[in-house]
């Protein structure tokens, strides 16, 4: 991961998070600009990683995330919402760009990016295997979610930027899923320069 770079065709959006700064990369044609992360070590001192000791849980290393994204093809989000302004819309919205198959979850939703959706986790075809849960939900309301993923089969449980919960982490692991806790998938997939998914 040393001297990574993010592509040159990249924007890079810096949004503010309570006090942090989250480097966001998006592709729209208004410019170039280049951000380099000299390594991972860099990138766990700020918002693409967080260890922080009020953290107990590990998140996987740099190349572990990368490798579960390269992996990946099926992305469920949880709290995914059709308002263009909720962060969860566009999240979902790089990771159809990017070329996974998003399942969108949300009991108060039909229909997200033209997708259908789903009120939970297992309301959804047994014969689709998720790779990735991916939540937008509060921190108190995600337990249920952790134990709806273990009995899908998922791999990876994928709590976003500024959401921890150390009873699901271990409830999460004991269950056989990687936990990701407190960082953006989205941002996660252009810092770590993983490739879009063939069409």
């Amino acid at each position: 991961m040393a001297n990574m770079v993010l592509r040159p065709k990249y924007q890079v959006i810096k949004q503010k998070y309570r006090e942090r700064i989250v480097v966001l990369s998006e592709a729209d044609g208004k410019g170039q600009q280049r951000s380099t992360l000299p390594s991972e070590a860099v990138l766990r001192q700020n918002t693409f990683w967080r260890e922080e000791t009020q953290m107990a849980h590990a998140n996987p290393s740099g190349q572990a995330i990368r490798q579960i994204l390269v992996e990946a093809n099926t992305i469920a989000v949880v709290g995914a919402s059709s308002r263009p302004d909720r962060p969860s819309h566009g999240v979902m919205r790089r990771l159809l760009a990017a070329g996974y198959r998003v399942i969108p979850i949300n009991p108060n939703e039909t229909e997200v990016l033209g997708q259908r959706a789903y009120p939970s986790l297992t309301a959804i075809e047994k014969n689709v295997g998720i790779d990735i849960v991916d939540v937008f939900r509060r921190a108190d309301q995600t337990p249920p979610v952790a134990d709806e993923a273990v009995k899908v089969g998922a791999k990876v449980f994928w709590l976003q930027l500024g959401i921890f919960n150390e009873d699901v982490a271990a409830r999460g692991t004991a269950g056989g899923l990687t936990v990701v806790m407190d960082s953006c998938i989205a941002v996660m997939h252009a810092a770590l320069q993983v490739p879009a998914k063939a069409q």
